[in-house]
């Protein structure tokens, strides 16, 4: 049996066009429920949508009225898709949020895999004694640049550095951290550009405050200070928990 193009196609054009029509009537609907500024837009246009109508009908009026009033409601239509656009960083999304929830997902695994190095290095500093009881009060930032210069043997020999240097778990703090410090700026820049809806929208407002707050701990207290191995665990800690209520 010959295929039917119009099965293949979706249905007729008219269908199609008035099928794309209502569904992008309904995302736009959608994105708008909980904005009280794009409400009180569109209420304004149904009000004066159904004022030309009735007019028209029973008004009497002139052609000239009746273009003047289709006009004032052209540009009010106009201007709440150029409001709509503007709300919505010029696009209408299901779910704006999704790429944060990612990067969060992201960041949670690093500080995962950070707590865990960390842990297994607190443990050697335990004994009070040797390079590790030294590596429990100096801090990452200093330790991971000197690990870093070190690799090409371009420092002269070190008792402590060259003690702890190959460690693996130590390796792992230096790496990850530094991976957690690039995805961090790449969280920040989505969360910058979150559409002003959907900060304001009832549902998604608190989820975006908990993604900004998830990063300001991660950037403040981890990935821009030069801290200990005990204040890591410390922040570490403490966003992990951050994360399990987002």
């Amino acid at each position: 049996m010959p295929n039917n193009p119009k099965q293949k196609s979706g249905g007729p054009p008219e269908i199609r066009f008035l099928t794309a029509v209502i569904d992008f009537a309904a995302t736009v609907l959608k994105s708008i429920a909980d904005d009280n500024l794009l409400r009180l837009l569109w209420a304004v246009e149904v009000l004066l949508f159904f004022a030309l109508a009735l007019m028209t009908m029973f008004g009497g009026l002139t052609g000239d009225q009746r273009f003047q009033f289709a006009l004032v409601t052209i540009v009010l239509i106009v201007a709440t898709f150029l409001v709509i656009t503007w709300r919505t960083g010029g696009t209408i999304r299901d779910n704006p949020l999704q790429p944060l929830d990612e990067y969060a997902a992201t960041c949670r695994d690093l500080l995962e895999t950070i707590a865990k190095a960390n842990t297994s290095i607190q443990r050697r500093n335990r004994n009070g004694q040797g390079p590790w009881a030294q590596m429990a009060t100096d801090t990452y930032n200093h330790v991971c640049q000197e690990r870093y210069l070190r690799r090409n043997n371009d420092k002269p020999p070190d008792a402590y550095f060259d003690a702890i240097r190959n460690d693996e778990a130590l390796g792992t703090v230096c790496d990850e951290k530094w991976r957690l410090g690039q995805q961090i700026t790449t969280y920040r820049t989505a969360i910058d550009a979150v559409p002003p809806y959907a900060r304001a929208d009832r549902t998604l407002g608190p989820r975006y405050r908990s993604h900004e707050a998830f990063e300001h701990l991660i950037r403040r207290a981890i990935t821009e200070p030069d801290i200990t191995p005990s204040d890591l665990a410390k922040a570490v800690t403490e966003a992990l928990a951050l994360a399990g209520h987002m």
